[in-house]
Protein backbone atom coordinates (compact mmCIF):
# COMPACT_ATOMS: atom_id res chain seq x y z
CA UNK A 1 0.00 0.00 0.00
CA UNK A 2 1.54 3.47 -0.63
CA UNK A 3 0.40 6.53 1.36
CA UNK A 4 0.98 10.08 0.72
CA UNK A 5 0.35 12.49 3.14
CA UNK A 6 0.21 16.37 3.21
CA UNK A 7 0.09 18.32 6.83
CA UNK A 8 -0.49 21.62 7.98
CA UNK A 9 -1.69 23.23 11.27
CA UNK A 10 -5.20 23.33 9.95
CA UNK A 11 -5.73 20.36 7.60
CA UNK A 12 -4.82 16.97 6.44
CA UNK A 13 -4.68 14.81 3.66
CA UNK A 14 -3.83 11.05 3.44
CA UNK A 15 -4.36 8.94 0.20
CA UNK A 16 -4.35 5.44 0.07
CA UNK A 17 -3.72 3.46 -2.87
CA UNK A 18 -6.28 0.16 -2.18
CA UNK A 19 -5.33 -3.40 -2.74
CA UNK A 20 -7.97 -5.42 -5.28
CA UNK A 21 -8.92 -6.86 -2.37
CA UNK A 22 -10.66 -3.77 -1.23
CA UNK A 23 -14.48 -4.37 -0.50
CA UNK A 24 -16.74 -2.81 -2.79
CA UNK A 25 -18.68 0.43 -1.30
CA UNK A 26 -22.42 0.72 -2.25
CA UNK A 27 -22.70 4.25 -3.83
CA UNK A 28 -24.49 6.85 -1.67
CA UNK A 29 -27.80 7.14 -3.88
CA UNK A 30 -28.05 3.65 -5.65
CA UNK A 31 -27.13 3.07 -9.02
CA UNK A 32 -24.86 0.42 -8.25
CA UNK A 33 -21.15 -0.08 -6.41
CA UNK A 34 -17.72 1.34 -6.63
CA UNK A 35 -14.65 -0.70 -7.23
CA UNK A 36 -12.13 1.57 -5.46
CA UNK A 37 -8.66 1.74 -6.34
CA UNK A 38 -7.75 4.74 -4.01
CA UNK A 39 -9.02 6.78 -1.15
CA UNK A 40 -8.17 10.26 -0.24
CA UNK A 41 -8.92 11.08 3.54
CA UNK A 42 -9.43 14.94 4.46
CA UNK A 43 -9.34 16.10 8.31
CA UNK A 44 -10.05 19.32 8.45
CA UNK A 45 -9.80 21.17 12.32
CA UNK A 46 -12.74 22.19 13.96
CA UNK A 47 -11.27 23.35 17.38
CA UNK A 48 -7.75 22.61 19.57
CA UNK A 49 -7.66 18.89 19.13
CA UNK A 50 -11.10 17.89 17.25
CA UNK A 51 -11.20 17.82 13.78
CA UNK A 52 -13.99 16.43 11.32
CA UNK A 53 -13.01 13.76 8.38
CA UNK A 54 -14.22 13.24 5.32
CA UNK A 55 -13.03 10.52 2.42
CA UNK A 56 -13.44 10.62 -1.23
CA UNK A 57 -13.07 7.21 -2.73
CA UNK A 58 -12.06 6.42 -6.61
CA UNK A 59 -12.39 3.32 -8.46
CA UNK A 60 -14.46 1.76 -11.61
CA UNK A 61 -18.24 1.78 -11.47
CA UNK A 62 -20.19 -1.78 -11.55
CA UNK A 63 -23.43 -1.06 -13.15
CA UNK A 64 -26.70 -2.38 -11.26
CA UNK A 65 -26.78 -5.19 -13.31
CA UNK A 66 -23.06 -6.48 -11.56
CA UNK A 67 -20.69 -5.83 -14.94
CA UNK A 68 -17.77 -4.04 -13.97
CA UNK A 69 -17.50 -1.06 -16.75
CA UNK A 70 -14.13 0.86 -17.31
CA UNK A 71 -16.12 3.89 -16.10
CA UNK A 72 -14.33 5.81 -13.83
CA UNK A 73 -16.19 6.82 -10.65
CA UNK A 74 -16.21 8.14 -7.03
CA UNK A 75 -18.14 9.29 -4.16
CA UNK A 76 -17.55 11.09 -1.06
CA UNK A 77 -18.52 10.02 2.69
CA UNK A 78 -18.59 12.14 5.43
CA UNK A 79 -18.45 11.95 9.33
CA UNK A 80 -20.49 14.29 9.98
CA UNK A 81 -23.60 12.87 10.07
CA UNK A 82 -23.75 10.91 7.04
CA UNK A 83 -23.44 7.24 6.87
CA UNK A 84 -20.30 5.65 5.60
CA UNK A 85 -18.61 2.16 5.29
CA UNK A 86 -17.02 0.77 8.67
CA UNK A 87 -13.69 -0.15 6.94
CA UNK A 88 -14.01 3.66 5.56
CA UNK A 89 -14.81 5.24 8.67
CA UNK A 90 -11.54 3.07 10.34
CA UNK A 91 -9.42 4.62 7.81
CA UNK A 92 -10.65 7.81 8.49
CA UNK A 93 -9.99 7.58 12.14
CA UNK A 94 -6.39 5.96 11.51
CA UNK A 95 -5.25 9.25 9.84
CA UNK A 96 -6.61 11.10 12.42
CA UNK A 97 -3.24 12.52 13.95
CA UNK A 98 -2.24 11.68 17.75
CA UNK A 99 -3.88 13.43 20.09
CA UNK A 100 -6.42 14.68 17.79
CA UNK A 101 -9.61 13.48 17.87
CA UNK A 102 -12.79 13.06 15.22
CA UNK A 103 -15.96 14.67 15.90
CA UNK A 104 -18.90 12.78 14.09
CA UNK A 105 -21.29 15.94 14.48
CA UNK A 106 -20.17 19.57 15.01
CA UNK A 107 -22.30 21.85 16.93
CA UNK A 108 -23.22 25.05 15.52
Amino acid sequence: MTVRTVQASEFRTVVYELPDSAPEVPLPYGGGHLFPSHIRIELSRYTTGICTGKARVFGKWRNPGGDLTSDLEDAEFRLDGHWAPDWIADLIHAACPIGWNISRTIEK
